[in-house]
């Protein structure tokens, strides 16, 4: 990426050059510290024009694998600063940094800052609270923020550190500590890239969506899933055309940098006997040669997997399982990964399935993270339609939200389709409601549209067909009555 950090600040709050001389001390100190220049957009032009400044947006964040949002009143206020935010927010699974991708600094006294975001809009406060913010009063600093007093002190704590570098050492100034600690942040994020290209993946794992955009939250929640997971799987679990396994290739992207020994996306539909699927999928990615005998009985098969593994040094051998569509409870009961006897702090198992899969007992479960559907600002996004898009077509975006029920694989086609063949989301909402959800199955026979979704299931009907053959006759009768 072109750089290292996107600075997301309020230009009010620079009047006085507060912000601009954080930055170069940023700068400074980075260089004094790790002897290479830091890489980072600062955008301090004025903006023209909602749309010059959107498309200026969209790429600067693009090409940015951080963010450092310097927070205020006047930050609360802006509607470019939330926007910068919660855009960069919308692709962190692509940067690797879904779990700490922006580094909030609040830049003036903290209650004043508690006081104002207390009565922002409900939309804000669920957009920032989640975060926590260090604390760094700029104007208690500014005096200090000069090139000289920056060189002086970063060396001396350089000095000061038994291992020759504050990185490691604690830090009791306000300003200071928040400068070490952005360096420490940045550093941590550019390593993950080095990790993350080290971890293969094996099976047939597709490469992650381009156009795959938010759930930041559902992400989130399955990373602490898998975290706090001893003997059971984690499921994403949804509609048919949720996305399900879409955000389990995202996972496996976002935090690639955390699975050495590799990454493995297996195919599950009908599986029933979970050690020899996972024996006969992931011994030729770990360069293991099955014996004949071991393929005959595997849970030898496994064990040797297993051994491999274990033989590994404790910082190499973790590794990642997706089991893609799972139909069978029985695949991943609390039993089956008992009999894996692996240990959970280095084996993750993420399984998506369009069922609620109980376990072998009756009363247990897999944990599960449910998906939901898109907001309305990232199906937005998906259809290609920016804040500064004419507010026709935004509101015609929005109508084609509502006809397709929000269904991100219906929404992926129609934007793709329409922007391969230059109709206006206005001109294929009108289409829409003639043909209903029949149009978006048309369109797959657009040999351009097809290649560009990765969806598993293509065919819309189909994938419905899989969900409602689970109802009753009469909740089929329902819906069927409801449809028309």
């Amino acid at each position: 990426m072109s750089y290292d950090v996107f600075i997301s600040y309020a230009r009010a709050d620079n009047e006085n050059g507060a912000i601009s001389r954080f930055v170069q001390a940023l700068e400074l100190s980075y260089k004094v510290l790790t002897g290479r220049k830091l890489q980072y957009f600062f955008d301090l032009q004025e903006i023209q024009s909602g749309q010059d400044w959107e498309l200026r947006l969209v790429e600067s964040l693009r090409q940015s694998r951080s963010m450092i949002a310097l927070l205020s009143r006047q930050y609360l206020k802006s509607e470019y600063c939330l926007l910068e935010w919660s855009r960069f927010d919308l692709h962190s699974a692509a940067r690797l940094v879904v779990d700490q991708g922006i580094r909030p600094l609040v830049v003036v006294k903290c209650e004043e800052f508690e006081d104002e975001l207390n009565q922002a809009t409900p939309e804000t406060q669920r957009l920032l609270s989640p975060i926590q913010r260090g604390i760094l009063p700029l104007n208690d600093f500014i005096d200090s923020l000069t090139d000289d007093y920056i060189r002086e002190r970063i060396s001396v704590l350089k000095g000061e550190s038994p291992e020759g570098n504050p990185l490691n050492h604690p830090i009791e100034n306000p300003l200071e500590k928040e400068l070490v600690n952005s360096i420490r942040w940045v550093q941590m994020l550019s390593q993950r890239q080095d990790l993350s290209e080290g971890s293969r993946q094996h099976g047939s794992f597709m490469k992650m969506n381009q156009r795959f955009i938010g759930r930041t939250a559902e992400l989130r929640e399955l990373r602490k899933a898998l975290a706090e997971c001893t003997e059971v799987a984690v499921s994403a679990e949804g509609l048919a055309g949720i996305g399900k396994s879409e955000i389990a290739i995202a996972y496996a992207h976002a935090f690639s940098w955390d699975y050495p020994a590799g990454r493995w996306f297996i195919p599950s539909e009908g599986q029933t006997d979970l050690t020899v699927l996972l024996a006969e999928s992931m011994a030729s990615g770990l360069g293991i040669e099955l014996t004949p005998e071991e393929r005959r009985e595997p849970d030898s098969g496994f064990f040797r997997i297993r051994n491999f593994l274990n033989d590994l040094p404790p910082d190499k051998r973790k590794v990642l399982v997706v089991l893609d569509n799972v139909d069978k409870g029985e695949l991943v009961s609390v039993e089956a990964m008992r009999r894996l006897n692996v240990d959970a702090d280095y084996f993750d198992v993420l399984v998506t399935s369009r069922h609620r899969l109980r376990s072998g007992k009756k009363d247990e479960y897999l944990r599960t993270v449910t998906l939901g559907r898109l907001s309305d600002d990232e199906l937005l996004n998906l259809l290609g339609i920016g804040i500064s898009a004419p507010p026709e077509e935004r509101d015609a975006g929005l109508q084609l939200i509502e006809a397709t029920g929000g269904l991100t694989l219906a929404v992926e086609i129609a934007g793709v389709y329409c922007r391969n063949n230059a109709v206006k989301i206005s001109e294929y909402i009108e289409n829409l409601k003639a043909g209903a959800l029949s149009l978006i199955t048309e369109t797959l026979g657009e040999h351009s549209v097809a290649e560009q979704i990765t969806h598993r299931d293509k065919f819309i009907e189909q994938i419905f067909r899989e969900s409602i053959k689970k109802l009753s006759p009469s909740q089929q009768a329902i819906l069927c009555y409801a449809a028309c």
